[in-house]
């Protein structure tokens, strides 16, 4: 069986890839235009779709398994870890992975499928995705979806199990947890925002603090603080579209103020949350440096 790999990706598209220079000297984001409304497209618990996002010479590492799809044959390059750059047109990368990537033509547009480590058993999943027909079909899947989504304003509620069929042909694997990380799990999602410790969560459930941080760790993979961290950031993410001053969006996502924000963002998505907000305004130029 195939194990757990890095990354995956689809068929070698063209190599446009800037060299190691010019990749140092272009370590921000660059300009994007942005042409067809909100970067949000599909917003459930367990997935989110988001068209044309910004990306950054810089470390990413989603709190979330993250499908990148490539609106241009031309495709992106990406570097897992220390691992050497690839170029592809879709790609996937495990929850909680460093990587850097680029889109090697300026024009083309990167699509993301986030798929939350909580909910999906990505392991169990990857025999059945890792072909590069199946690849390329996922692609193919997405960018219809994406057309379809983009022609309307609002994102889309679909249940998770639309959502998993119009991406992926199939619903996927659940994991299958402890009923008392599954209720403190249902709280966090239901208030991402809520400042309760980790002392209340325990409460919930009933278990010492102690119970509750390693029964959290082994059943879902990752520590407790650190999917608390991911998903506040998702709820920002999920809250671009929404007619309010950034720092408002900081506070009301669960973030002690603006600089805990960035630092969050920064650390998840490798750009600030100015350079998301700007990506996701219609019908305007935006660059980073003008911040």
């Amino acid at each position: 069986m195939l194990g757990f790999m890095p990354y995956i990706t689809s068929h070698t598209a063209k190599d446009t890839s800037p060299g190691r220079a010019q990749r140092k000297a272009t370590a921000r984001w660059q300009p994007t235009h942005c042409k067809c409304g909100p970067a949000l497209l599909v917003a459930s618990a367990e997935m989110l779709l988001l068209r044309s996002m910004p990306i950054a010479d810089a470390v990413h590492g989603l709190g979330a398994a993250v499908v990148y799809v490539s609106e241009s044959d031309c495709g992106f390059c990406i570097q897992v870890g220390e691992e050497h750059w690839q170029n592809c047109c879709v790609t996937v990368v495990p929850d909680h992975t460093p990587h850097r990537f680029e889109v090697g033509d300026s024009k083309g547009e990167v699509h993301m499928v986030l798929l939350e480590p909580e909910v999906f058993d990505l392991q169990k999943e990857l025999p059945n995705i890792a072909g590069q027909p199946q690849l390329d079909l996922l692609r193919q899947r997405v960018l219809h979806l994406v057309r379809d989504l983009q022609q309307t304003a609002a994102p889309q509620r679909l249940s998770a199990l639309d959502a998993e069929w119009k991406i992926f042909g199939a619903t996927l694997t659940r994991r299958d947890l402890d009923p008392r990380i599954e209720r403190v799990l249902d709280r966090i999602r239901e208030e991402p925002s809520a400042q309760d410790s980790a002392i209340d969560l325990a409460g919930i459930v009933n278990v010492s603090l102690s119970r509750l941080l390693h029964l959290f760790k082994s059943e879902v993979g990752i520590p407790l603080r650190k999917l608390r961290a991911w998903k506040r950031v998702r709820n920002f993410l999920e809250s671009l579209d929404a007619d309010e001053s950034i720092t408002e969006l900081a506070l009301e996502t669960g973030h002690a103020d603006l600089t805990h924000l960035s630092h969050s963002v920064r650390r998840f998505c490798g750009i600030t949350p100015r350079d998301l907000m700007c990506a996701n305004t219609a019908d305007i130029t935006c660059n980073s440096e003008t911040k």
